[in-house]
């Protein structure tokens, strides 16, 4: 064979083989597509609304495929296909409804998988909506508390409250505080955590002092908290008869520790005399460190954060069951934030 008869039938199966490969490359590239965009974005919903949307599916291969199922991760997303036989250029309509239940919001997908000769592939389609909301004022306990004095005893009383604003990035503002004329307090930012969809949750610890004298009141005072665009919050402020400790703080808030939360509290005796404490109710998931002092006892509440995250309330109390004062029981009220 001459040279020019060689590359003649080299290049005839060099084009051969391009033309073989461009016919198979033509059944992959494309295949199932969306017509549009495969994410819909709803913007802003009604808490627990529906969002439905109908995504367009076109078979873009030289051959016929074949929808399987469809795959939704979660159940907050149903979906339907209109048929599963699809030929070369045929579409069909995926119609999907998400159930927007999240706080901030939600995304919800759905994997149509299918197959064709080359084998199983997969096309994900989305929705997703934001839970359109005002700004949320909470608290980590339900009121304050603290104990009457006298004038002259000029005796410090502290309780800090954790105080949480949930709004949008751009409306968060420090709260506003108002307490009566015998509370002094500081607000000092804690920590700002991205929730998502454009929501931000910013902590602050609220620092409630009394120096002076703490009234005996007719009915609880209000502390109140403001915020650009939350309702605003009240928080009841009790004020106890005259006891046989002085409580500081007034109540306890447990702070992450690692893998516990732990807070303290201190009990003064205000009286000479042996006023002791016979026995610790609490509930279970708590423990209650008891260490006798000079002048009274130093307490320490712990819990693990496991045991937090469980199906339990954010507050609770504490009982001392006394022996030789005036008093039989004394009850503070422990406090903290769920994770």
């Amino acid at each position: 064979m001459s040279g020019r008869g060689h590359w003649t039938c080299r290049t005839a199966c060099i084009l051969a083989i391009a033309s073989a490969l461009a016919c198979r490359d033509s059944s992959i590239v494309g295949t199932l597509g969306c017509e549009g965009d495969a994410d819909y974005h709803a913007g802003e919903v009604a808490p627990g609304a529906e969002v439905s949307h109908q995504f367009t599916l076109r078979n873009n291969s030289s051959e016929p495929i074949t929808i399987d199922r469809l795959y939704r991760p979660c159940g907050c997303t149903s979906a339907t296909i209109s048929t599963a036989q699809l030929e070369p250029g045929g579409q069909c309509t995926l119609s999907a409804t998400l159930q927007v239940s999240g706080t901030y919001g939600r995304r919800g997908t759905v994997t149509v998988i299918w197959h064709g000769t080359q084998g199983e592939r997969h096309l994900e389609c989305a929705i997703t909506a934001v839970v359109k909301r005002d700004a949320v004022l909470s608290s980590s306990i339900g009121r304050v508390q603290f104990y009457e004095t006298t004038d002259d005893a000029r005796e410090n009383q502290v309780q800090e409250v954790a105080l949480r604003l949930v709004a949008k990035r751009e409306s968060i503002e420090r709260p506003t505080i108002e307490v009566p004329a015998w509370v002094t307090y500081g607000l000092e930012d804690a920590k700002t955590v991205d929730q998502g969809f454009g929501y931000v949750k910013s902590e602050f610890a609220l620092r409630l002092q009394c120096t002076a004298g703490v009234p005996r009141l007719a009915q609880p005072a209000t502390i109140v908290v403001r915020a650009p665009g939350a309702s605003a919050l009240r928080i009841p402020l009790n004020v106890q008869p005259r006891s046989d400790f002085d409580v500081s703080p007034a109540a306890v808030l447990l702070r992450p520790s690692g893998d516990m939360c732990l807070g303290s509290v201190r009990l003064k005796r205000r009286m000479p005399g042996k006023v002791t404490i016979a026995e610790i109710k609490s509930p279970p998931f708590l423990t209650c460190e008891l260490r006798e002092v000079m002048d009274g006892y130093e307490i320490t509440v712990s819990a693990s954060r496991a045991g937090l995250r469980a199906d339990v309330p954010t507050s609770c109390s504490v009982t001392f069951l006394l022996q030789g004062g005036a008093q039989s029981s004394l009850q503070i009220d422990v406090a903290w934030f769920g994770e």
